[in-house]
Parts: structure tokens; C-alpha cells; sequence
């Protein structure tokens, strides 16, 4: 016999796992919005490495004057 308790648990098991989806692909969304895109990344690392290239090159010519000048 058919019994349409199971028709009605089916269909409700089939709409929370869309609903699982739906939720899982909105986070996934809202989370490539936050993250900046690859090249804009790459750009923020070789930014980074730059200025602390140039921190590093000023702390060891500290106290010396600067080529061309005297002191």
C-alpha cells in the first residue's frame, strides 16, 4: 500500500536539503566578496615585501648621511 506520510517526509527532507544549498552557496558568496581578488592580493604582498625591504635598508643606514651629502 502507499502510504503518503512518506510522500509528505520526502518532500520535506528534499526542501531542507535546498534550503541546506541555498544557505551554504549564500555564505560561499558573502565570502568571495570579502576576499580580494588574486592580483589585488598579489599587489598587497609585493607592497608588503617593499616596505619591509625598505624598513630593513633604513634601520641599517641609520646615523649615516645620505650618499651626496656631507656631514
Amino acid at each position: 500500500m502507499f502510504n503518503p506520510d512518506l510522500l509528505v517526509e520526502s518532500n520535506h527532507e528534499a526542501q531542507r536539503e535546498l534550503e541546506r544549498k541555498a544557505e551554504l552557496a549564500r555564505l560561499m558568496a558573502e565570502g568571495r566578496k570579502r576576499q580580494p581578488a588574486l592580483p589585488e592580493r598579489m599587489l598587497l604582498a609585493v607592497a608588503d615585501a617593499l616596505i619591509s625591504a625598505g624598513e630593513r635598508m633604513r634601520e641599517g643606514h641609520e646615523g649615516h648621511p645620505a650618499p651626496g651629502t656631507h656631514s
